[in-house]
């Protein structure tokens, strides 16, 4: 069973410094969410890379999210937009080979609303091609996230969506958190659509992105299930930054005992 941590949940923490917190508190995987533009370089991910060799650690950054800061970039229908759009893809890609990723994370087009533009889905369709194309050629996995606020919000949903991009590297993935947001018990993702990848978090009321164990989510029966259809991929922990920074090291302990009994 492999287990990761998600830099997102370490927000501000600087990326290195978070990456290096994930490593001391057990975990072996992080999933990268770079927070500013010199994070997709090159030289970022060598530096990286670099330093975490330096300290004896096998963490290895297995996935890495498309950046939330360059949503303006990536689902923008201007035109100009779009060769921008590339380059950050071409940007990510290149770290992520750096770093032997094998899965990047991208969300859907939002939903369309009353007076949206049909250019709008068009252009975040074409981006996510694109994505697809660049991550192909260096065997990485692209996976789309469930959110109620996008197209892609239940299982069959998530198909149609899947359809309409049409590439062969584009894969499912769930995010239990979201998918209650929806309405939807995580459990049926796992039933319906089989996943390539997962993003854990708890769900309470109106409380999302918790610590996993520390809601209402039905953990032994989503294990259960997932040991039964056989899931190799990665288990990333992204709880919100909210309950993780007023005491980073006990709460990424907290996050890393939560797996201890299902562990597999």
């Amino acid at each position: 069973m492999r287990i990761s941590f998600s830099t997102a949940g370490l927000y501000p923490i600087e990326s290195i410094e978070a990456l290096k917190l994930v490593s001391q508190s057990g975990f072996s995987e992080a999933e990268l969410m770079p927070q500013c533009y010199h994070e997709i370089t090159e030289s970022f991910a060598i530096k990286a890379r670099k330093n975490l060799k330096e300290m004896g650690t096998p963490l290895r950054v297995s996935s890495i999210h498309f950046p939330l800061v360059f949503f303006s970039t990536f689902y923008n229908m201007y035109p100009g937009m779009r060769k921008e759009a590339e380059r950050l893809s071409e940007k990510v890609a290149t770290c992520a080979s750096i770093f032997g990723t094998e899965v990047i994370v991208v969300h859907a087009p939002d939903k369309p609303k009353p007076g949206d533009l049909s250019e709008y889905s068009e252009t975040v369709i074409h981006n996510i091609r694109y994505l697809c194309w660049v991550c192909e050629e260096m065997g990485i996995t692209v996976a789309l996230e469930n959110n109620p606020k996008t197209i892609a919000d239940t299982p069959p949903h998530w198909r149609e969506a899947a359809a309409l991009i049409d590439c062969p590297n584009l894969k499912p993935m769930l995010d239990t958190t979201e998918a209650s947001e929806a309405g939807i018990q995580p459990i049926a993702f796992v039933d319906e659509a089989p996943c390539a990848h997962y993003h854990l978090s708890d769900h309470s009321g109106v409380v999302k992105h918790l610590l996993p164990g520390e809601g209402d989510q039905d953990w032994p029966l989503f294990f259960e299930k997932n040991a039964k259809n056989g899931y190799r991929g990665i288990y990333v922990a992204e709880p919100s930054y909210r309950f993780v920074s007023g005491n980073p090291i006990e709460n990424l302990a907290k996050v890393r005992r939560f797996f201890d009994p299902y562990l597999y």
